[in-house]
């Protein structure tokens, strides 16, 4: 169009792409936006939410853990066909493009907000049956903690009344904080999830013959704090897929 009227006499589209992406004003793109019904009950949830995050190390300090935790269903396990190789003097890192399919996993991340280290599980489905064994073993690890601040979003595995009733058996120990409604961002373990799996794939290089249990899935993010998201281990079953 500006070669038409005239402005240049060419322009390649890369260039086009490079002003559009620095400029101010970018009438060519546009995201989806849902706004929060901010009445009395976003704000005490939020609210509470938000003083977990502002007293961490204090209440660290007073033997309380906050964790925040997050599923992100129906992801693509994917595995590369090759190991990467690394980067070289004069050699950048170069990553096999062909991969292999091993089906979809319903992955579930913790965040430990006070010292920024992560948990991970894949799960078969996602729903009561299989988050309760997860919470088992996650909680069991704060044992000996004054309090256990669980922050999670209103999926329908937190609400449902077998994980309440379940939770309910560890007595004081765990203090549930639901985020509210169209507000999941305030959950940690979400944006972690955004950032370090993209919300579509899970890539991960296996050996021969091994299950992904303990794969160490390096993230090295930061989560919108001081806190680093240190390494996700990744534990379930490796179902048999296919080369693509």
């Amino acid at each position: 169009m500006v070669g038409e009227r005239g402005i240049v006499p060419k322009i390649a589209h890369s260039t086009v792409s490079l002003v559009l992406k620095t400029a101010d004003l970018q009438p060519h793109r546009s995201r989806y936006w849902k706004t929060p019904i901010l009445n009395e009950e976003f704000v005490r949830r939020a609210s509470r939410i938000l003083w977990c995050y502002e007293n961490v190390d204090k209440l660290y300090d007073m033997g309380a853990v906050i964790i925040c935790l997050d599923e992100k269903p129906n992801l693509q396990a994917l595995e590369r066909r090759c190991p990467t190789k690394l980067v070289t003097p004069g050699m950048i890192e170069r990553r096999e493009f062909e991969y292999i399919r091993h089906g979809t996993v319903n992955f579930v991340a913790a965040l430990i907000v006070h010292d920024g280290q992560m948990r991970g599980w894949c799960l078969d489905k996602n729903d009561s049956e299989h988050l309760r064994p997860v919470l088992v073993e996650l909680l069991d690890e704060f044992k000996d903690a004054r309090r256990v601040y669980l922050i999670w979003d209103g999926g329908p595995s937190h609400r449902s009344m077998k994980t309440k009733e379940f939770l309910k058996g560890y007595g004081n120990l765990v203090r549930v904080l639901m985020t509210p409604a169209h507000a999941s961002w305030l959950d940690q373990a979400e944006r972690a999830h955004s950032h370090n799996l993209g919300g579509t794939k899970l890539l991960y290089n296996l050996l021969p013959g091994v299950i992904l249990k303990g794969i160490s899935i390096q993230s090295w993010i930061t989560t919108g704090g001081d806190y680093v998201c240190r390494d996700i281990t990744a534990i379930g079953r490796r179902n048999q897929g296919k080369r693509s």
